[in-house]
């Protein structure tokens, strides 16, 4: 039993290379919606009397989101698995960017939470329902659809949670389709997916690449999501704010092999980038920090597309946990939405105040001790207070880290599909 379950483990480890080594297959953009279909969505106005309100959206997120800060750069380490504290928990990502990345605090969502984000979801898709699409500003069009594909991204993972990754949900009511492909929206008497929101409106009729950091997918891989909304006001500078923060990250560009690797965004947001990979280099240099610049001033005329992390972007990475001792999960995000256009929602309690307060962590993970230890070791030198004790914490499989460092991830494979289970 033992030798076949070496061989199977290998075997799976040389398909996740092969598929590592290998361009990724950009699927959703071979299945872009045609022009035809989505051509009421081409036009816009310079000056426009409607705004979307998108406050109780960016009050949600403020809370919802854990702000992970700058990278540092500094690859989690590949251990075998983690070692947790007060709980029962199964493996979640051990990848090397399991550490970056935004988080949405699913765990604490409740029955509020999913009325909210349900009635959020439909008012947004009724605001411009009830007007002329082409009468709202380009700006105001681009917030709309950046926060209608998040919405969507986040109420349809929260709806199956905990899922262990974005990729592996099945919608049985939309013919088996994927979360990305099912037409889960209707705009102006159009049924879209998610895809055909990126792919066949957004890049097709904006042409900064900075759109593709509006985009998120669920997954620690991708850009992050904003712990605000978008709105017509400043819409261009979080996008430029979100791509600093990815550019910069190891899962958006890292030397692998010796070679430039950038995220499979990126191939994937090709029409964006013309001429591949020259248009793609000038771009991360506008927002490239210093060590980043350097690597790219190593580029030798191609890239390397690096793994990508599916694993959901939570603090489990979608697996299953007891919690234990005093995390009441339940308690800590209350919403109190009430029906309307305009949903308020107020958060009773700081979502952080459980990581902060050590005693009640029950349930959390050691690598959900280390990121947030980092994270706010950040924003207390963001802050000014650069007087820190740094306390010594062994990070999961340090020990391994150093001569697995520059190994492709099996976590870059992509995951079994997963039904809904409804």
């Amino acid at each position: 039993m033992h030798q076949a379950g070496v061989i199977v483990r290998t075997q799976a480890a040389i398909a996740a290379f092969i598929l590592w080594m290998a361009p990724p297959t950009p699927s959703a953009a071979a299945q872009i919606i045609s022009q035809d279909a989505v051509s009421q969505f081409a036009q816009h106005s310079e000056e426009s009397q409607y705004r979307i309100d998108h406050a109780s959206w960016s009050r949600f997120l403020s809370q919802a989101v854990f702000d992970v800060g700058p990278s540092t750069r500094r690859p989690a380490p590949r251990g075998k698995g983690g070692v947790y504290t007060g709980t029962r928990m199964t493996h979640g990502s051990r990848s090397r960017y399991r550490y970056e990345g935004n988080r949405v605090l699913f765990h604490l969502f409740n029955e509020d939470t999913d009325r909210f984000l349900s009635s959020y979801r439909t008012g947004l898709q009724n605001a411009v329902n009830r007007v002329e699409y082409s009468a709202l500003t380009s700006d105001e069009q681009l917030a709309f659809w950046l926060n209608l594909h998040n919405v969507v991204v986040i109420d349809e993972i929260a709806k199956r949670y905990p899922i262990s990754s974005p990729q592996r949900i099945r919608m049985r009511e939309y013919n088996n389709g994927s979360l990305f492909e099912a037409k889960l929206v209707a705009v102006n008497g159009v049924s879209l997916s998610l895809n055909d929101i990126r792919y066949g409106i957004v890049y097709r009729y904006w042409d900064s690449p900075d759109v593709v950091y509006g985009f998120w997918d669920g997954s620690i891989g991708g850009p992050n999501i904003p712990t605000g909304a978008f709105t017509s006001d400043n819409v261009w500078e979080a996008l430029s704010a979100l791509g600093d923060r990815y550019v910069n990250s190891l899962r958006g560009v890292e030397m692998r092999a010796g070679k430039l690797g950038v995220s499979e965004v990126y191939y994937n947001a090709q029409t964006l980038f013309p001429s591949w990979p020259q248009d793609l280099l000038g771009h991360l240099h506008t927002h490239a920090r210093a060590d980043v610049l350097e690597l790219l001033s190593r580029e030798s005329g191609d890239v390397k597309i690096i793994p990508y992390d599916r694993a959901t972007a939570d603090f489990a990475s979608g697996e299953t946990a007891t919690f234990g001792g005093s995390d009441n999960a339940a308690a800590l995000l209350s919403l109190r939405p009430e029906v309307g256009e305009d949903t308020p929602v107020d958060l009773l309690q700081d979502f952080g105040a459980p990581f902060r307060n050590k005693s009640s962590r029950g349930g959390v993970s050691a690598d959900t001790e280390i990121m947030v230890r980092r994270a706010e070791e950040q924003a207390k030198r963001r802050e000014g207070e650069v007087s820190i004790e740094d306390v010594e914490t062994t990070d999961p499989g340090e020990s391994e880290t150093a001569q697995k460092e520059d190994a492709p991830s099996p976590d870059a494979g992509e995951p079994e599909d997963e039904d809904d289970g409804s």
